[in-house]
């Protein structure tokens, strides 16, 4: 069982380049994101603000494979991570991590880059991108024109020497370089400063860099008997503001200024030449089809030609427009005013006009203009298609499909697409999923791909999302049965678009006689367990009379362990056989009989834990919780319940403090020093980046097992098991009573 060991330690290791200043050469040619091979680290440098924080096979973030790519962008999540490798001064660190990008602006308004790029050492409690925003909006702009009192208001987080969480005390007296001082409030659950007006809570802390220390906090410090002024900009402070200056401090147009920086139209807009701008609003990109702003963003050539349609040149005010008054924007294409009860350009209603800049003025408008030669992308083109044919018969096209309807409506042609999707027009196929389809006899089942509010239907005993019964499983499901013999394929084309599957279609006879082994064949979701089921000799097993019930992990499962442990398992047989019958039970177990905190044994002889919540059932085993994403698959010798993650049965684990761990480069400092100033020093790492808190779980009182009540503040759906996904992210997101995920979820998070 030592591989078995090694899997539990090293399952969410993450791999990450040592030399981050090695060129071109440094971006790795291997990795791409999961799910999707044609998106590389070039794909990655296209749009590094969105892209860098995708995450590859073995949850490798593009940031870290590509860093080339992303030289300018650094996750908030790495930073630290990063700082720690090779510090740099407080504004590298500040300017390296995203949530601190407007304290960044701010420092550069005020002048005081250099100051804290300089030796120091300085102690900078710096307050995230969501803090500044927490300002009212009066008082940002104010700040950000009014350089002397935003040179204030910055001083008031910068302490002369460096003061780590250890040195903090409870009701210690803090001055600060603008020369009035703080207080602080320690206990063993938070610090928070004190000032006069309000208070801050440090939610990250001891950022080591080069010349000093940062503690991350959540709201600005204001000096006392500072009275910011909330009036609205002065003439001369509009002098200094740019179009882009504009865009950047008002919160309803960060999609735009997105969009800006992938077309390379920020220069552009920040120069001298007066321009007219008609700004969509967040909301108008949101109300594009799903997908549309995706693609833009990815077609930079397109993009730019929507983006100059919003752009002509000189200061038109509202006043200068007129009814049936035509535009040339800087596309080439016109555009049409309307005035009646509001100003309309085009179709767009401008919601708020006559924003004045140094270099022209911008109207707000609550819609994406687009240019007649450059149409918005259709997410479904419900035409049939031109290139699709029965696959190997070239002269089997579309109209073939309609000489016989529905007969042909079932061929496939390449990559598995069927007909009833390629040819919707031929097939009296309307692109929408029905509403009143549903398996024969079972209401509940039905086609539906989303809920659009916070809606559940009961499932026998079981909670599950509305309405995605088909969409949660397509590979299996798009070929059940409705009523009058209608396929969920038919029935469910958004549901079934994109399946691609190597399963013949079957008759409900034919089903009822699949083993779960054929199940298995048949889904195409399910054939790395097919080969690891094959690779173990267990095959036989899986098609003998059972009845057996199987948590059958997806290819996507397998996939996200780490580099070459699917190898290593399939050449130790003994040890795959183990992991395999982990996931295999005796007998028949619906989801109608599982329960809340039930264990379950396995055939391989150890329990899981099954929790049921508003979001769904997961089973809980020792390193981590996998969700069941489809439920009931009922086969001749049992039931199959399809996970997203591979069980891994639990080795002896007494929850003891490591003998080992120390922090990193100081040997001396080990659990016991943890344990002298808790929590603070459950946040520091050791080597191979391992936290305090899950080395030192006794120090820490960490229980070695991820809650079953804790989620995002706000949002139940956001479990341990959502933490879990993404780790590098979301482990620092806090939930009720502002616990971090990274305390509730030790095993999603290790």
């Amino acid at each position: 069982m030592r591989l078995l060991q090694a899997l539990l330690l090293v399952r969410t290791a993450v791999a990450y380049p040592v030399d981050f200043d090695c060129g071109n050469a440094c971006d790795s040619t291997s990795w791409v994101e999961i799910n999707d091979s044609s998106k590389d680290c070039a794909w990655v440098a296209a749009y590094p603000a969105e892209r860098c924080d995708a995450v590859g096979e073995g949850r490798v973030l593009a940031s870290d494979a590509c860093p080339t790519a992303c030289e300018n962008f650094f996750s908030a999540a790495n930073t630290i991570r990063r700082a720690e490798e090779a510090p740099g001064t407080i504004a590298e660190i500040a300017n390296a991590t995203e949530n601190l990008s407007t304290l960044v602006l701010a420092l550069s308004l005020a002048d005081l880059v250099d100051t804290l790029a300089s030796p120091g050492p300085f102690t900078v409690f710096a307050p995230t991108n969501d803090a500044f925003e927490a300002l009212p909006s009066e008082t940002f702009e104010a700040l950000l024109n009014d350089t002397d009192a935003l040179g204030e208001v910055l001083l008031y987080h910068v302490v002369d020497g460096e003061l780590f969480a250890s040195d903090l005390t409870d009701g210690q007296v803090v001055p600060t370089f603008q020369g009035s001082t703080f207080n602080l409030s320690v206990t063993d659950d938070a610090v928070v400063v004190v000032y006069e007006t309000g208070n801050a809570t440090v939610v990250v802390a001891d950022i080591e860099a080069s010349n000093g220390v940062i503690h991350i906090i959540d709201a600005v410090l204001v000096p006392p008997g500072d009275e910011v002024v909330e009036e609205p900009p002065t003439d001369e402070m509009v002098e200094n503001v740019t179009i882009v200056d504009l865009a950047l401090m008002n919160e309803n147009l960060s999609t735009l200024v997105t969009a800006l920086t992938a077309a390379d139209l920020v220069a552009t807009l920040s120069g001298d030449e007066p321009f007219t701008v008609f700004a969509p609003t967040n909301d108008a990109f949101d109300a594009l089809d799903e997908g549309v702003l995706d693609g833009l963003l990815s077609d930079t050539d397109a993009l730019e030609a929507i983006l100059l349609y919003h752009v002509t040149t000189g200061s038109v005010f509202s006043t200068d427009l007129f009814d049936g008054q035509v535009i040339t924007m800087l596309s080439g294409n016109t555009t049409t005013i309307s005035i009646s009860e509001s100003i309309m350009i085009n179709t767009a209603n401008i919601t708020s006009a006559d924003n004045e800049a140094s270099n022209g003025v911008v109207h707000i408008i609550d819609a994406v203009l687009f240019p007649d030669d450059v149409e918005e992308p259709d997410v479904v083109d419900c035409v049939d298609s031109s290139s699709w044919f029965k696959n190997g018969e070239p002269s089997k096209d579309c109209a073939w499909v309609a000489e016989f309807v529905p007969t042909r409506c079932a061929v496939k042609g390449e990559d598995q697409i069927l007909a009833d999707y390629a040819c919707p027009a031929s097939c009296d196929n309307t692109c929408d999923d029905s509403t009143s389809w549903f398996k024969n006899g079972e209401p509940s089942k039905d086609c539906a791909t989303r809920c659009l509010s916070l809606c559940v239907y009961a499932w026998s005993d079981v909670v599950f999302p509305a309405g995605a019964w088909v969409s949660l499983f397509p590979e299996a499901r798009c070929d059940v049965f409705g009523e009058e013999r209608e396929l969920a394929e038919d029935a469910c084309p958004t549901a079934c678009a994109e399946i691609v599957t190597n399963v013949t279609r079957r008759t409900e006879e034919e089903e009822m006689n699949a083993t779960i082994l054929e199940v298995a064949v048949a889904t195409e979701s399910l054939s790395t367990l097919v080969d690891a089921v094959i690779a173990a000799g267990l095959d036989e097993t899986l098609a003998g009379p059972g009845p057996f019930t199987v948590f059958a992990p997806t290819n996507d499962a397998f996939d996200a362990l780490p580099n070459g442990t699917l190898e290593a398992l399939l050449n130790d047989t003994d040890t795959l056989t183990a992991i395999l019958l982990y996931h295999v039970v005796s007998g028949e177990v619906f989801s109608a009989n599982l329960t809340d905190g039930e264990m379950i044994m396995t055939l391989e002889g150890s329990n899981f834990t099954v929790a049921i919540n508003d979001t769904g059932a997961f089973v809980i085993f020792d390193s981590g919780s996998a969700a069941i994403i489809s439920a009931d698959i009922v086969a001749s010798n049992g039931v199959v319940h399809v996970i997203d993650m591979v069980l891994i049965p639990g080795i002896d684990d007494d929850c003891e403090d490591s003998t080992s761990w120390y922090k990193l480069g100081d040997t001396s400092k080990d659990c016991a020093w943890v344990a002298e100033f808790v929590p603070t020093r459950c946040t520091v790492k050791g080597e191979d980046q391992i936290l305090a808190e899950y080395a030192c779980p006794v120090a820490c009182e960490n229980t070695c097992q991820d809650s079953t009540s804790w989620f995002k503040n706000g949002e139940p759906s956001k479990d341990c098991a959502w933490v879990s996904v993404f780790p590098e992210a979301r482990c620092d997101v806090f939930g009720e009573e502002r616990e971090l995920a990274a305390d509730a979820c030790p095993t999603a998070c290790a």
